[in-house]
């Protein structure tokens, strides 16, 4: 299974026919690695009351990372 088989927190991407990863990937695929990393730092470090889920989001952009690594 793919991290892209797969939305945390929700199914408003899920239901589009491209989804703004998709196209990011598309569009920017130098830069696709370093914007995942991103992102799952600001999850990580993002102080809501649903850590457990910013947690669960952080580890998605993580697994789409290693995904790419391969």
């Amino acid at each position: 299974m793919s991290a892209d088989d797969n939305q945390v927190g929700g199914s408003h991407y899920s239901s589009l026919s491209i989804t703004p990863w998709k196209v990011m990937e598309s569009w920017f695929p130098e830069s696709f690695p370093d914007y995942l990393l991103m992102n799952a730092l600001k999850y990580i470090a993002r102080n809501k009351c649903d850590k457990k889920e910013d947690i669960e989001k952080a580890k998605h952009y993580l697994e789409k990372w290693l995904e790419l690594q391969n």
